[in-house]
C-alpha cells in the first residue's frame, strides 16, 4: 500500500504540472513538449496548393501543415490515383518527372507524422506543357486592294504568338523588307502605298523560341479607280442550340460585309 500511495502520488503531480501548464496557456498542440506526434495529435490538412507545368513535369507546391513532418502525394492519369503508391516529400513542394505533354493528371496531397495523416487535399489537376518550339509558316495570307493601301488577313498558327509582315516590289523574298512587326491580330492594313503599283507580302509567325519561315507569297495592286464589291453569292445557313450560323465565300475587294 505505501508503494502504491507513492506511485499514485507521483501520477497526481504529474497531472497537476499539466494543469499548471495549461491554466498558463500552453496547449497541448502549442507547447513543444505536448507538439504532434509526441502527444498523438494527427497533422492539418494541407492548402494553398499551386501547380505549374513544363516539358515533361509538373511542380507543386503548398502551405505548410500543422504539426506535419512529411507529406504524401499521389498523382495519375484517372482519378484512382489516389490509391496507389505516394511520393513521400519533407519539404512543402516537388517536382514530377517523366509525364506525357499534355494529359491532364489528378493529383492529391496529405500531410504525414507519426500519429497519423490528415485528410486528402484534391484532386487538383494539372497538365505538362508540350516543348514549345518556333511555329510553322503560316499560309498564304488574303489580300484585299484599297486606295493607297492593301488589308491583309491571315488563318492563326498553332503555337503563334504575334506576326510580322515583309512587303517587297518584287516576287523575292531576299528583297522583301519587314513592314510591321509584333502584330497579336489576324489582319492588319499596309498603308502609306503607291497606287497601280504591284506589291508583294509574306506573312512570318514567332513565339518566344523563335520565327517561323514566311508564308507563300500573295500579290495585290492598289488603286483609286476602286469599285464596289461583286454580289456575294448565297449564304450557308446552319442550325444550332440557340443559335443561326451563315458562312459565305469572301468576295474581292469587299472589307465588311
Amino acid at each position: 500500500m505505501r508503494r502504491f500511495a507513492g506511485f499514485a502520488g507521483k501520477v497526481m503531480m504529474a497531472v497537476c504540472a499539466v494543469c499548471a501548464l495549461s491554466c498558463e496557456g500552453v496547449s497541448p498542440d502549442e507547447g513543444s513538449f505536448f507538439n504532434a506526434p509526441f502527444y498523438g495529435i494527427a497533422p492539418g490538412e494541407v492548402g494553398g496548393v499551386v501547380t505549374a507545368g513544363a516539358d515533361g513535369r509538373l511542380t507543386l507546391v503548398w502551405n505548410a501543415a500543422k504539426n506535419a513532418s512529411s507529406y504524401e502525394v499521389f498523382y495519375g492519369g484517372t482519378p484512382d490515383a489516389r490509391e496507389a503508391a505516394p511520393l513521400t516529400v519533407t519539404k512543402t513542394s516537388v517536382v514530377i518527372p517523366k509525364l506525357e505533354n499534355g494529359v491532364e493528371y489528378y493529383l492529391w496531397i496529405r500531410a504525414k507524422n507519426d500519429a497519423g495523416t490528415s485528410a486528402l487535399y484534391g484532386p487538383v489537376r494539372a497538365s505538362p506543357l508540350a516543348a514549345l518550339n518556333a511555329p510553322d509558316a503560316p499560309a498564304a495570307p488574303r489580300a484585299t486592294a484599297l486606295s493607297g493601301m492593301v488589308a491583309l488577313e491571315w488563318q492563326p498558327v498553332e503555337g503563334a504568338l504575334r506576326y510580322d509582315i515583309w512587303k517587297g516590289v518584287s516576287d523575292n523574298r531576299a528583297n522583301a523588307q519587314k513592314c510591321a512587326e509584333d502584330i497579336d491580330a489576324l489582319a492588319f492594313t499596309v498603308e502609306g502605298l503607291n497606287n497601280e503599283t504591284t506589291y508583294y507580302f509574306w506573312v512570318g509567325a514567332k513565339n518566344t523560341i523563335g520565327e517561323s519561315l514566311l508564308s507563300e507569297v500573295i500579290s495585290a495592286t492598289p488603286t483609286s479607280e476602286l469599285k464596289p464589291p461583286a454580289e456575294p453569292s448565297a449564304p450557308i445557313l446552319t442550325l444550332g442550340s440557340g443559335q443561326l450560323t451563315l458562312s459565305w465565300q469572301p468576295v474581292t475587294s469587299a472589307l465588311r460585309y
